[in-house]
């Protein structure tokens, strides 16, 4: 192998490496946040007849997996949403916190289904939609989430595609490498 050819493959080894550490890796994983104070919108109504929310006090992360692993117990932020009709609000940043120099946040994009009964002693809501999930060095990832509520509490859900992404830089680096390997076997068998 001549000292040229040496250098071109530990260049295209170090392409390979740079270019899979320079991807944002997607998030995965989910979270539950939970204490929040809310209130159906219009003032006065329940659940089983609210056309919004409205976030009276921040609400806690529990639940953390994946990135959002030792995240539990930050407070979060809300921003009050409506929902009759479905998507009136969207989209439209539901929440965000901030640990360390990490921020993170959830973009509402659509409201999938709605489900409410009940009166005024006692109510149900169970809202369920898509998103994207978005963290300081991480990759946007699209999202699932689902929002219920009742007379006594209510609860928000998230979680994101578990799906692996392979950086296309570094797959087609990786090919770029085999052929160059293919091309120094092939001028070797023609030299001996």
């Amino acid at each position: 192998m001549s000292f040229s050819l040496k250098q071109a493959v530990l260049a295209m080894a170090l392409a390979v490496t740079t270019a899979s550490a320079a991807m944002a890796a997607p998030i995965t994983g989910g979270l539950d946040i939970t204490g929040a104070g809310v209130q159906p919108v219009p003032p006065g109504s329940h659940w089983g007849n609210a056309t919004g929310v409205d976030f009276t006090s921040t609400g806690t992360t529990s639940n953390g997996q994946g990135t959002y692993v030792g995240t539990n117990g930050q407070a979060v932020t809300f921003t009050d949403f409506t929902f009759n009709p479905l998507n009136a609000s969207t989209p439209l940043v539901l929440w965000q916190f901030s640990m360390g120099m990490v921020n993170y946040s959830f973009e509402l994009t659509v409201i999938n289904s709605k489900f409410q009964t009940g009166n005024n002693q006692s109510s149900f809501m169970a809202l369920l939609g898509e998103g994207i999930l978005r963290a300081d060095g991480y990759e946007d990832t699209k999202a699932s989430w689902s929002f219920t509520a009742n007379s006594a509490q209510s609860q928000l859900s998230f979680s994101s595609s578990q799906a692996a992404v392979v950086p296309e830089p570094a797959t087609m680096s990786l090919l770029g490498l085999g052929l160059l390997g293919s091309a120094v076997a092939a001028r070797r068998r023609r030299n001996q």
